[in-house]
């Protein structure tokens, strides 16, 4: 991604279930828009898109009208090129700390004869992670989009065009 930024004016969109896909439409045209590049020393433009895999149909969605509205667009016939990167994310969750039997037991108070109650050991196991978060990698897409070929991209991902 250092290599693409470097060369090229990039603009990340994140995509999650509450986006408006026409705005991210409206946004990701805007920022590939030939014509916005009256400079010949100006960058060429590339927008990533990126969406955990649960909403990564909506960015396959944002991506094809998007596509679409550059072929219909003011230059006829334009191009459009397209790189998929699939990874993942570390995402740090709390542990879930659910009651056991014996706790559950003693806190609801299901014996009443007056017996003393006691403490429950927890095993070493149990007191190792206690604490300690969980650790979950989330799959994550990101869709590059640009009107030029980017060969950092191209030598990485497949390339996809019209």
């Amino acid at each position: 991604l250092e290599a693409v930024e470097a060369k090229y004016d990039v603009q990340v969109h994140s995509v999650i279930s509450s986006s408006k896909m026409q705005k991210k439409v409206a946004s990701v045209l805007r920022h590939l828009d030939a014509s916005s590049t009256v400079t010949p020393a100006a960058k060429p433009r590339v927008s990533i898109l990126r969406a955990k895999a649960s909403d990564a149909g909506k960015l396959i969605s944002i991506t094809e009208i998007a596509k679409r509205e550059i072929l219909k667009g003011k230059e006829a016939g334009s191009r459009w090129y397209q790189y998929i990167a699939l990874g993942e994310e570390i995402k740090d969750t709390e542990a879930d700390h659910d009651p056991t039997v014996i706790e559950d037991t003693i806190l609801r108070g299901a014996d009443g004869d007056g017996e003393d109650d006691f403490e429950v050991m927890k095993t070493p196991f149990e007191r190792a992670i206690e604490g300690r978060p969980k650790i979950r990698k989330v799959a994550v897409m990101s869709l590059f989009l640009s009107r030029v070929s980017v060969d950092e991209l191209k030598k990485r991902y497949t390339e996809q065009t019209n």
